[in-house]
């Protein structure tokens, strides 16, 4: 009996003595001899190399978008802030520059800008206020 053409019981486990052949894309390929050689794949680095140009583009365009409009805003606050008119008031027991700051409050100004400007226009540069302080802040209608 010929072991090469019957497989019967144990025998279909058992090495056959025929190369495979790997077929992919409906080709014929003859096995690989040399162990050592490495496979073509299509190169791709063209497509990809572009996507991340294009990614990065916009991403470096977000942050100039960004910069002109944070300087833009800071421009404008600081011209808000220069043309009120001013005040001075006492602060109190309890009192702290974040609540004077939304007492005093300027449409389109943050309190944190506002907070920002205060510390800078009466040179305090701690949140620690003490009772009988004066500070310069703008004017409320």
């Amino acid at each position: 009996m010929d072991n090469k053409c019957q497989t019967f019981g144990s025998l279909a486990l058992s090495a056959a003595t025929r190369n495979l052949v790997v077929i992919e894309g409906g080709a014929r390929r003859k096995p690989n001899t040399h162990a050592s050689a490495p496979r073509r794949r299509p190169a791709r680095r063209g497509a990809s190399g572009l996507l991340a140009l294009f990614v990065a583009s916009v991403l470096v365009v977000c942050f100039l978008a960004q910069s002109v409009v944070d300087a833009t805003h800071a421009s404008h606050v600081a011209q808000l802030l220069d043309d009120v008119p001013k005040e001075e008031v006492s602060v109190v027991t309890g009192d702290t520059m974040w609540q004077i700051a939304e007492r005093h409050s300027i449409e389109g100004v943050s309190t944190a800008e506002l907070v920002r400007w205060m510390r800078q226009a009466n040179n305090v540069d701690t949140a620690c206020l003490y009772p009988g302080q004066t500070l310069v802040v703008p004017q409320t209608s």
